[in-house]
């Protein structure tokens, strides 16, 4: 039995590199799939190798009308929409702040994050009337730490990316809907020859001239590949992620350099990393399972936490009893 059976799946992105390994990983976990992309060839042949459980549809998913019919189709094929995958993207405009052109600037945020924000806007009112779904958005450690891309505005759309994400998943969780990025590193895909201005056939062959160039900086001598982030995806779909008797019960983990809070069955699962204040951030994703109501009142309390501790200057004087 598949780790996906019965699940159904919306993937952008879908024609090459993750998106495409993440089509032919799902559909042999037993997921049926709607994918999507610009290349109608390369997105129909993937359609007939993976057979009747994969339909695709050529989309541009920085219009909202394509966005919206995509989601429309899945529901109408399949019945429902258990995951988004927002994995469609690509390069942005490399070089310094000044000599950045606004039109190249917007047309990469359009790609990298509007794009992000059209599908969980589309996909949410389904997701929200079946009380489920897990919306997984492609984030990168470019948009985490600086100097890992070779694109500034790449690296501001994936942190912009990020951070929504986690915006809407306060939003969602409680109707029961999970929201999860992943930030890939490098992985050895088509992207960089795009970056460097091959054309998008010629793009495709470079990866594993790439696999090697990145194995050799790596500690491990290993690239990452597609798959790696494919598999990530399956987890995050899985259903088992967020089953729990007692969806109120969370585990925690937290120490001077990191916190993190996994709150299964809440239908929310938020892993926030923070250097100085870990107890806080602990104590603030345990909030994440609350109320609104709840969440508001606890929210005033940690920032008067926060604020008696910056006063005191012992930034990682752990809290003690009072978490």
């Amino acid at each position: 039995m598949g780790r996906l059976n019965g699940k159904v799946a919306v993937i952008t992105g879908a024609t090459s590199g993750i998106g495409l390994r993440t089509a032919e990983i799902f559909v042999a976990e037993g997921a049926r799939i709607v994918i999507a992309g610009r290349r109608a060839p390369e997105g129909e042949a993937l359609a007939k190798k993976l057979g009747s459980n994969c339909i695709f549809r050529q989309t541009d998913v920085t219009e909202e009308d394509q966005i919206r019919a995509l989601m429309a189709l899945a529901i109408e094929k399949f019945g429902k929409i258990d995951c988004l995958f927002n994995n469609a993207g690509g390069p942005a405009q490399t070089g310094g702040i000044e000599g950045l052109e606004v039109t190249r600037f917007d047309a990469a945020m359009a790609t990298l994050l509007r794009s992000v924000m059209l599908g969980m806007k589309h996909a949410a009112p389904y997701m929200k009337k079946q009380g489920s779904g897990s919306i997984i958005n492609n984030g990168s450690i470019a948009g985490r730490l600086a100097g890992f891309s070779s694109s500034i505005v790449y690296g501001a759309a994936k942190a912009a990316v990020i951070h929504l994400t986690k915006c809407v998943a306060m939003e969602l969780g409680e109707s029961g809907v999970r929201v999860n990025s992943i930030s890939p590193g490098a992985i050895a895909t088509g992207i960089f020859g795009k970056a460097l201005g091959f054309s998008t056939d010629a793009a495709e062959k470079t990866p594993a001239v790439m696999a090697e160039i990145i194995k050799s900086a790596e500690p491990i001598p290993r690239a990452g590949l597609p798959e790696d982030i494919a598999h990530a995806a399956v987890f995050l779909d899985r259903s088992a992620v967020s089953s729990s008797p007692n969806p109120r019960k969370s585990s925690l983990k937290c120490d001077q350099t990191e916190a993190r809070a996994t709150l299964p069955g809440s239908s929310f699962r938020a892993d926030y990393c923070c250097r100085y204040t870990a107890p806080l951030v602990a104590r603030a994703c345990v909030m994440l399972a609350k109320s609104t109501k709840a969440r508001t009142q606890e929210l005033r309390r940690l920032c008067r936490l926060f604020a008696d501790r910056r006063q005191d200057g012992d930034r990682q004087t752990a809290l003690g009893p009072t978490w």
